[in-house]
């Protein structure tokens, strides 16, 4: 699990407080063809989806109206927006 965390926060672009209320960050459909393309971790995109969930404390996953996702409340064909959070989220 560590090379996937690893991976991810090297990948997705930091958090900006200031852009509250926007998309921003990396896509999880981007951020799963650099993984194909770069020789990442992740098979599929499901997998991706299911350990930025896992490890959400380190990742703010928006949807494109910038407002926080569960993965319940995503359907078919949903985007999900990640950036890098400063430093883990304590729930």
């Amino acid at each position: 699990m560590a090379d996937y965390l690893g991976w991810l926060r090297q990948q997705a672009p930091p958090f900006e407080w200031n852009l509250k209320g926007e998309p921003q960050g990396i896509t999880t459909s981007l951020l799963f063809e650099q993984s194909v393309s770069l020789a990442g971790p992740f098979e599929s995109l499901e997998s991706l989806v299911q350990i930025l969930f896992e490890h959400r404390q380190w990742f703010h996953l928006t949807n494109e109206e910038g407002r926080q996702v569960e993965l319940t409340d995503l359907g078919p064909g949903d985007e999900i927006w990640v950036s890098a959070r400063q430093a883990p989220w304590a729930s």
